[in-house]
């Protein structure tokens, strides 16, 4: 045949005591594989160690192609090492008899009928989730660092002949939220997994800044052109009065995704999958600053300029990444995890701006600028992770992971910096694009049934 089969030899491991003569008994885990399924399916199974002792069988269909059998031996390990011994399967002219060498407690002896080798390793199962059909629902939370654009609000300082914000806000917001998903694993010879999930976050930070009056030149810098009696007008200043800058950035995160994955290898220790998925991203980031000119000369009357500025992204993600997964003895596992990324999006930005400047007279005692702006395109980035997953029986498992996504082309407001900006670079508000990332960790609990 050429399709591999495997049948297994499985004991399990155990102390127990008889009253009241305190005898004890141990197992020795062997699995037996053969491309040939009739070379040990059906087969009487028996062992004898080196010393002439015969051990307890227990033969029950394990499914998958798998045979298990418990073998049962008295007394105690010798050395913490199983006894050396004989294995046979089947009877007659026809038995095959096979050398078992020592091995330690927790080790699995593999006999491989096609080749002869016989070797040991570490007991346990491949990592992640089982090879059988079944379903798996996770949950857990996640914290993250989000870069957002750096906006820049009204209010800005001249030395030396250059502009720049006093306030640019915030590039990056601490994230927290939660992550619900549910797979469908379909079995067969690549382990097939079809899974959802939906994700999401939410984050915001303030930032303050205040310059002293008389201490250098100060302005307050429009999003657009201001049509006043004697010409458009593109802010308020220069002067040396003081100014206080404060921005407020708010983001909002969902994601829904939907998966593919399959095994491309898979031994008793390790397993390599390729993963798939497709997803929708929604973005929000609303960032509102407030700009007040001081001076003792206003008499209250302090000019000013709030702006309420949104960003609403929509992308369509594509992903194809490989995991690569190892155990780290019989109850944990260690993964890495990586893959490039195409996006789609589709972005909307406003921006409502209100000038109140009662000493400076119409219109811009009381003036409200608005500016819309539409970005779209493709662009490309890739995420990558690293994580441990500790099993809690053969129907639960945790698994804490570090991750990191990054790409290029994000939508990304840009605001004037200056009256030149406006007047002689003839740049209003604007949505632009520039990269992003995200790096984070997160905790999932694993329930399989």
């Amino acid at each position: 045949m050429n399709i591999r089969q495997r049948a297994a030899a499985i004991a399990a491991f155990c102390a127990c005591l008889y009253a009241p003569l305190a005898l004890a008994v141990y197992g020795q885990q062997v699995v037996i594989q053969s491309s040939d399924a009739s070379a040990v399916q059906g087969q009487t199974i028996s062992f004898v160690t080196d010393s002439g002792q015969i051990a307890e069988t227990e033969v029950e269909p394990a499914g998958d192609g798998k045979t298990s059998v418990s073998l049962t031996l008295d007394g105690d390990r010798i050395g913490g090492r199983s006894e050396r011994g004989t294995l046979t399967i089947g009877d007659g002219p026809d038995a095959i008899n096979i050398t078992i060498p020592s091995a330690a407690a927790g080790d699995v002896i593999i006999v491989d009928l096609d080749t002869g080798i016989t070797r040991t390793e570490p007991a346990g199962s491949p990592p992640g989730r089982p090879s059988t059909p079944g379903w798996e629902f996770g949950v857990g939370p996640y914290i993250a660092d989000l870069t957002v654009p750096e906006i820049g609000s009204s209010g800005v300082v001249s030395e030396g002949g250059t502009e720049t914000f006093i306030l640019a806000g915030v590039d990056s917001v601490d994230m927290t939220g939660g992550n619900v998903s549910l797979a469908r694993n379909l079995g067969g010879a690549r382990n097939v997994t079809i899974s959802g999930s939906v994700s999401f976050g939410s984050g915001d930070d303030q930032l303050s800044a205040s310059v002293p009056t008389m201490t250098t030149g100060t302005a307050l810098v429009f999003t657009d052109f201001v049509p006043t009696p004697v010409g458009a007008t593109t802010g308020i200043g220069i002067f040396q009065f003081g100014i206080d800058s404060v921005v407020d950035t708010d983001v909002d995160t969902t994601q829904v995704r939907l998966g593919l994955q399959y095994d491309l290898r898979e031994t008793e220790q390790s397993r390599l999958t390729v993963k798939f998925f497709v997803q929708r991203d929604e973005l929000e980031i609303e960032q509102d600053s407030s700009d007040t000119m001081t001076d003792p000369s206003f008499g209250g009357l302090d000019p000013s300029v709030t702006r309420e500025q949104q960003l609403e992204q929509t992308a369509y993600e594509l992903y194809a990444g490989l995991r690569y997964a190892r155990n780290l003895g019989a109850q944990a596992a260690w993964f890495i995890e990586a893959g490039p990324i195409v996006r789609t999006l589709d972005a909307d930005w406003t921006s409502t701006e209100r000038i109140l400047c009662a000493i400076c007279g119409a219109p811009l005692a009381d003036v409200t600028v608005e500016r819309r702006d539409r970005e779209t395109g493709t662009s490309f980035g890739g995420q990558a992770s690293l994580g441990l997953d500790f099993r809690m029986g053969n129907n639960a498992s945790v698994e804490v992971e570090a991750f990191y996504r990054g790409g290029t082309d994000n939508a990304a407001p840009r605001n004037p910096q200056s009256g030149d900006d406006l007047a002689v670079r003839g740049l209003p508000s604007f949505l632009s694009t520039d990269t992003s990332s995200e790096l984070g960790g997160r905790v999932r609990l694993l329930l399989r049934f």
